[in-house]
């Protein structure tokens, strides 16, 4: 499935709309997003498949995160803002902190489901 189509179907399931995709070649962390581009989000062009399908559902959740809690994190100062709290995390344990464990099984969720109902993903 072609990357823009999937955004679109994984956009009204987040809540979100505009979603704006840059790819970035080679890069270690998969995707992320930056908190000046409200609607983007950066992709690993090495990827493919179903790799790519979910970094690109994982970021978009962080996409969703931003609008409705909160979402804002600072990497010069290593506080990260969210559903009102203001939490300091070190690098090494991000994938643990609850909006990472949130992107990563929502993403999850969402490409399963898709499948489901017959998307290739």
């Amino acid at each position: 499935m072609k990357d823009k189509a999937l955004i679109k179907l994984i956009e009204p399931m987040l809540g979100i709309e505009g979603t704006k995709l840059v790819y970035i070649p080679g890069n270690k962390a998969g995707g992320y997003i930056e908190a000046d581009k409200p609607h983007t989000i950066f992709v690993n062009s090495d990827c493919v498949g179903r790799d790519r399908a979910e970094i690109i559902a994982h970021e978009m959740v962080h996409l969703a995160q931003v609008k409705f809690y909160g979402l804002k994190m600072d990497e010069e100062t290593g506080i990260t803002k969210w559903k009102g709290w203001r939490i300091q995390y070190r690098p090494f344990d991000w994938e643990t902190v609850d909006w990472e464990f949130q992107a990563i099984t929502k993403a999850k969720y969402i490409l399963n489901y898709l499948e489901s109902k017959g998307v290739i993903l």
